[in-house]
């Protein structure tokens, strides 16, 4: 059992205690005790590193040499920003009466000094071998959603990972290369025969809708609990032999993910959810520096399906049709979706989908004719390819077969609404359903109606790009 007073968690704290200690004064630090944990001033962080300047930004203290360095942190969180890079701590930063903020002696040698300085690392080491995990894999599916496993996207990325380290001259091994059942310490044997390694676990999330982002796990450092318990493990694992390197390769890997050339290049923008601490078990036992990467959340809608989605209003707020318009302009590669419910009479019914009406024609809205071609009219193949795969996923799709959902198809038809005139991408807009019509009326105000419109549109969407061959991105 371990210890929950503080007397007694600084008692059993002991060779670690000891070894920080004689790290600090190595350093020429001067350690303050806080509840049993060894404080560093950050201003003596500041001296070491040369942190030219230091200023308040609302309740953050910012230490930084402007262009090269950042650090940003709150007194009482254990949440740190190095160059807007966020780091889970395994101490909330402390606030002392005289010495103002205060890092853990821990933080500091464990996260700062690795990320800040890499070729200072003791035991650092060169590799020639990546050892990549793709987690989880056959009767094991991982999370899962309507449209794929976890463990099939896993081995998706590990394969590609690979193929891109073989032609860059790394030795590669694959924990699975088929969607087979690997245990978790097997993983870890296939690791440990090879030298000169490092270890990259892939996964993706689990965690609800709205759930979304990217975040870097490493082993946590004896002494400390980790981001997924509170429980502290006093002695150390195998996998702690390599604490700095493995922040180091996670600061690596996470900054790549978030913010790094291809990122840029493709205009992938994640959330950061930190590269943070925990004790799985692929890491405790590892003797390679050692990751596991969770690449975003499969239960939520839009990273399920890989896209970036820009939504013209995302609360109960008036938004004019051109300036609708103008945000979508504002995007590259991208297509725009127009949601609404219609309006009919009682016994009106149905699902329509429209597209810009072509040059030359009449609209199903009206019958003037014009001939001039808009700005919307350079996609009207594509509007129609788009057209048709959402009024087929919302009639006949294979949710619509699940959920028993049948609506009556009322067309994909033409018209020159005015968010479809001058937009730049293919752009259609859907009519879901008539509210005018009591029984459709109940319908739509269900969350499961709302639920199947909104996985339609997006397998229409997925269906649309695979059938173009290339990455768009949605915009609606």
């Amino acid at each position: 059992m371990y210890p929950t007073s503080r007397t007694s968690f600084a008692a059993v704290l002991g060779i670690v205690g000891m070894f920080l200690l004689t790290l600090s004064t190595a350093f020429g630090w001067n350690p303050e005790i806080i509840n049993g944990v060894q404080y560093i001033p950050m201003s003596e962080v500041r001296t070491h590193y040369k942190l030219t300047r230091e200023r308040t930004e609302g309740r953050q203290k910012v230490y930084e040499v402007p262009e090269k360095i950042q650090i940003r942190i709150q007194a009482r969180s254990q949440e740190m920003f190095m160059n807007n890079m966020k780091f889970v701590l395994s101490y909330p930063v402390a606030d002392h009466p005289s010495k103002g903020l205060m890092v853990s002696n821990m933080d500091l040698h464990k996260i700062i000094d690795p990320v800040l300085r890499p070729t200072y690392i003791a035991n650092r080491r060169s590799f020639n071998t990546v050892v990549i995990d793709p987690g989880h894999g056959g009767h094991d599916s991982g999370t899962r959603n309507r449209i794929s496993r976890e463990a099939d996207i896993n081995l998706s990325v590990g394969k590609k990972l690979r193929d891109r380290l073989k032609a860059m001259g790394y030795q590669v091994v694959m924990t699975r290369d088929t969607d087979n059942f690997i245990a978790l310490q097997d993983r870890v044997r296939i690791a440990n025969r090879h030298n000169n390694a490092i270890f990259i676990s892939i996964h993706f999330n689990d965690g609800g809708s709205s759930a979304r982002g990217v975040e870097t796990f490493t082993l946590a450092p004896a002494g400390t609990s980790s981001s997924m318990s509170r429980n502290i493990r006093h002695d150390a694992l195998q996998g702690n032999a390599q604490d700095s390197m493995n922040i180091a390769l996670a600061t690596a890997v996470q900054g790549h993910m978030l913010k790094g050339p291809l990122a840029i290049k493709e205009g992938i923008s994640m959330v950061d959810r930190g590269i943070k601490r925990a004790r799985y078990s692929v890491l405790c036992t590892i003797k390679h520096p050692a990751i596991l990467v969770e690449g975003g959340f499969m239960s939520n809608p839009q990273e399920a399906m890989g896209y970036q989605v820009v939504m013209t209003r995302d609360t109960d707020n008036f938004i004019a049709l051109q300036d609708r318009v103008r945000i979508a302009n504002r995007h590259n590669n991208a297509i725009f979706i127009s949601i609404h419910f219609n309006d009919g009479g009682s016994s009106a019914r149905g699902v329509e989908t429209f597209t810009l009406a072509p040059a030359g024609t009449s609209s199903s809205m009206s019958r003037n004719i014009r001939h001039d071609a808009l700005q919307g009219n350079a996609q009207d193949s594509m509007n129609i390819a788009l057209a048709t795969a959402v009024q087929g996923h919302m009639l006949k799709g294979p949710l619509a077969i699940k959920e028993g959902i049948s609506m009556v198809d009322r067309g994909i038809k033409r018209a020159r609404y005015s968010v479809l005139c001058t937009i730049k991408h293919p752009a259609i807009l859907v009519e879901g359903g008539f509210m005018s019509n009591p029984q459709e009326a109940l319908l739509i105000a269900t969350e499961r109606y709302q639920n199947f419109m909104a996985s339609s549109l997006a397998a229409a969407v997925h269906q649309y790009r695979t059938a173009l061959g290339r990455q768009v991105r949605r915009t609606r």
